[in-house]
């Protein structure tokens, strides 16, 4: 007897530990975040790994944006790298796209350093870098106000009817200094990485919340599978934007217009007499560019160039960028 009863006050026990144990177990499995449905981070939606962002200024300028959008609160979801296809079969690349309340923000990041100078309706922008010993070197770029204009026609299109309120974002990186940047209307932002939390609550105070939870998701849905284009689209991506910049190199073309580039003479100043590239389409487009004899062709060049109209000339440096 004193031996079945040690055998019961044991399953007894046992019984109660197990139970015990099953309850502790439930209560700290839901207080634990649900991994299997949690958002796609920065480098599992663009398929990049954590060391390459040392080598690439473009995706530190994304993951930055992305780690201060994070912090918005209230219900959101992020992207990166939607691929968006346009009408004559070509995409267009959105960098970041933040789906909140108040509507969609569309992002071009810019991860640029020196000063910024430009105007919503100029075709380049111009970034100028210290080179040292009071000397700068001057680069142009193409006016990301015109490319998140695309962004935003293209998005509209696919959205269709689903298309809520779109805001366009510019964002530089905080290495650079915003100098001289002119804006003649509200539709287009150009602001630093850390400005961009307070910009989108000022934004949506203003707006108020447009979207439900629900709303979110769905477009969310929608738009996902646009992050995940296979490689051939990203090629053909890459591609059809050196394939502009061939035709601007070998096609004696403006980079600024698509006029023709032609040959001039500068008529007076420090480099009368000395031949440069200038644009067909003068005075409205004033691009020029240095002539190196009869192999030149108006690729964008170093150094000091000519102009036969007395004004201050843009040196273009490194790529031309594609309006994508």
């Amino acid at each position: 007897m004193p031996g079945s009863m040690f055998v019961g006050l044991v399953m007894i026990f046992i019984l109660v530990f197990g139970i015990s144990y099953r309850i502790l177990a439930k209560k700290e499995e839901a207080d634990q975040p649900e991994t299997s449905n949690q958002e796609p981070d920065y480098f599992q939606q663009t398929r990049t790994a954590p060391w390459e962002l040392k080598h690439n200024r473009g995706k530190q300028g994304e993951y930055q944006l992305g780690q201060v959008l994070s912090q918005l609160s209230g219900y959101k979801k992020i992207l990166f790298n939607l691929y968006v296809f346009k009408e004559n079969g070509t995409t267009t690349e959105i960098d970041a796209l933040l789906i909140h309340p108040s509507g969609i923000y569309i992002f071009e990041s810019k991860n640029y350093r020196g000063w910024i100078f430009g105007s919503e309706h100029q075709q380049y922008w111009t970034q100028v870098l210290a080179t040292g010993r009071g000397r700068s070197h001057k680069q142009s770029f193409f006016n990301p106000i015109i490319q998140n204009k695309i962004h935003l026609k293209w998005l509209s299109y696919y959205l269709n009817e689903y298309a809520p309120d779109l805001y366009s974002y510019i964002v530089f990186s905080n290495d650079c200094e915003l100098k001289e940047i002119h804006l003649k209307s509200d539709r287009h932002k150009v602001i630093q990485t850390w400005q961009a939390l307070g910009a989108i609550e000022q934004q949506a105070g203003q707006t108020g919340a447009k979207l439900a939870a629900e709303q979110i998701d769905d477009l969310y849905r929608m738009l996902l599978p646009l992050t995940k284009r296979n490689q051939v689209v990203k090629e053909r991506h890459i591609k059809a934007i050196a394939q502009n910049r061939q035709k601007i190199e070998t096609e004696n073309i403006c980079p600024r217009c698509q006029s023709r580039l032609v040959l001039r003479t500068a008529a007076k100043g420090a480099r009368a007499g000395q031949q440069f590239w200038g644009c067909s389409s003068f005075p409205r487009c004033r691009f020029t560019q240095q002539w190196e004899g009869p192999a030149s062709s108006p690729i964008a060049e170093a150094g000091p160039q000519a102009t036969d109209v007395g004004q201050p000339v843009l040196q273009e440096q490194g790529k031309i960028e594609s309006n994508s």
